[in-house]
């Protein structure tokens, strides 16, 4: 089990939620979800699995909120990053 292998995977889940997935290597960030578009974009060249474990919790919560631009200490964040840890360890 590899690194790509993990994000495909990843993928898959997040398109069974009915997202359109785009990739974006221009993209700034590693991933980054619109809850309500329902579209999830991310970068082939640094997108992680944990990132986008993260980007699938927050897909599977329907989180559509944050109060800052950076919002490491919000519950969705704080929740989104231990949600993404479980589903990698339960996978790996």
């Amino acid at each position: 089990m590899d690194k790509q292998y993990l994000i495909s995977f990843l993928i898959s889940e997040t398109k069974k939620q009915s997202f359109e997935i785009f990739h974006a290597n221009n993209l700034p960030i590693p991933a980054v979800v619109n809850v309500s578009k329902k579209l999830m974009i991310y970068n082939q060249d640094t997108a992680t699995p944990f990132g986008i474990a993260h980007e699938l919790s927050h897909i599977i919560n329907k989180d559509h909120h944050r109060r800052y631009e950076y919002d490491a200490l919000s519950p969705q964040e704080i929740r989104a990053n231990r949600e993404a840890v479980l589903t990698l360890w339960q996978e790996f």
